[in-house]
């Protein structure tokens, strides 16, 4: 295997990414039909690490895809460098990258497609061999098809570096339930008197009894359950016959995740509602800075991150969550780093482009050192 020949450029790469519409969606349904952006982003991946002598498997799940690369095939390397193509929804315009100055511009150009090449860029430039990539189709929809094999990897270190902006490096990230609550009422003109069954409003009531639930707990102040759609299909005025409410809730540790599987167990009881967990992703490494003795190879990159941006990292447990809790349970030590940027998920979306040839650098001294 010759890692170091056909060395790709990453910039234009992660344009070309970028500009492939890979949105993922909990409907399968949905996200199959987006199969051929999702099919040219893995081929424009593929092909630098095929040409590196690697053997590249698209392994499907449904309409759900997970692409591994490692030197023999199997799903086993001493550094994993990670990530996922695809991204949350934006308006077409931005799927056209753009560079002004300094910044990349477009969705995904920091969460995280921008950075892809630039890992790949690493691994070649090191010249190790016992290095495996492995790249996602549905992180952003809490990975309902890609989980299993995540959990089969083998390895020391995944290098993931995930999209956000508050710290240099996470230590850690909780983790979320996303519940849908479904209610059936009695569908009648307004104007009817008497109280009826308002299937809507019964649904914004068991949402909002999580919501202050998790207050009477002691839930940290910067994370709190958030509705992430309230759905009912009648004009103004006609009461709804069927409402839905998506709720997110995110948690620090594993009392919480009990708790809250717990109290959304209530739920058709006290409401008369159903409810379908659409996914549960554990919290990871969840005991505040300090109180976690950090890992060799965590402590190596925390140096090497310091040289080559000039500053000593700030270090934090993340609001987020991500497929790192699966790397986790997998067994092996996670390491987040992030890069300046800006409108993370949002309209305007950016990242430094100084910042991703510095994030290469440190992945190479870290594999050069480390593997």
């Amino acid at each position: 295997m010759n890692l170091i020949k056909n060395m790709p450029n990453a910039l234009n790469l992660a344009k070309s990414l970028i500009a492939c519409k890979t949105v993922s969606s909990t409907n399968a349904n949905v996200h199959a039909a987006k199969k051929s952006q999702f099919d040219k982003s893995f081929e424009l991946l593929k092909e630098p690490l095929q040409n590196a002598g690697l053997v590249v498997q698209v392994i499907e799940n449904g309409p759900y895809a997970t692409m591994i690369a490692t030197p023999d095939g199997k799903p086993k390397a001493k550094i994993w460098l990670a990530g996922h193509v695809d991204v949350v929804p934006a308006e077409d315009e931005q799927f056209e990258p753009m560079v002004n100055g300094d910044k990349l511009f477009g969705r995904g150009s920091n969460d995280m497609k921008g950075k892809l090449m630039f890992l790949i860029n690493a691994a070649l430039e090191s010249g190790k061999t016992d290095i495996g990539f492995v790249f996602t189709s549905d992180e952003e929809i809490g990975s309902p098809g890609t989980k299993g094999t995540l959990l089969k990897l083998e390895g020391e270190v995944v290098i993931l570096p995930e999209g956000g902006h508050d710290a240099d490096l996470i230590l850690g990230q909780n983790g979320n339930i996303w519940v849908q609550i479904t209610i059936h009422g009695e569908s009648m003109h307004t104007a009817k008197s008497g109280v009826i069954d308002n299937a809507f409003a019964s649904a914004v009531n068991a949402g909002l009894h999580i919501y202050n639930l998790a207050h009477t707990f002691g839930y940290p102040a910067n994370i709190i359950p958030q509705f992430g759609e309230v759905t009912s299909e009648s004009p103004f005025n006609i009461t709804p016959k069927n409402a839905v409410i998506k709720v997110d809730l995110r948690f620090p540790s594993k009392e919480y995740e009990t708790y809250f599987m717990a109290e959304i167990k209530k739920l058709p009881k006290m409401f008369g509602v159903s409810y379908e967990i659409i996914d549960l992703c554990p919290a990871w490494n969840v005991p505040l800075i300090g109180e976690t003795p950090a890992s060799e190879s965590f402590l190596l990159f925390e140096n090497i991150h310091a040289e080559v941006f000039g500053k000593r990292p700030t270090k934090k447990i993340g609001s987020g969550s991500s497929e790192a809790s699966y790397y986790t349970e997998a067994g092996m030590q996670v390491i987040m780093p992030k890069t300046e940027c800006g409108n993370y998920h949002g309209e305007g979306e950016w990242v430094s482009i100084e910042g991703l040839y510095k994030l290469q650098e440190a992945v190479y001294k870290f594999i050069k050192s480390y593997a």
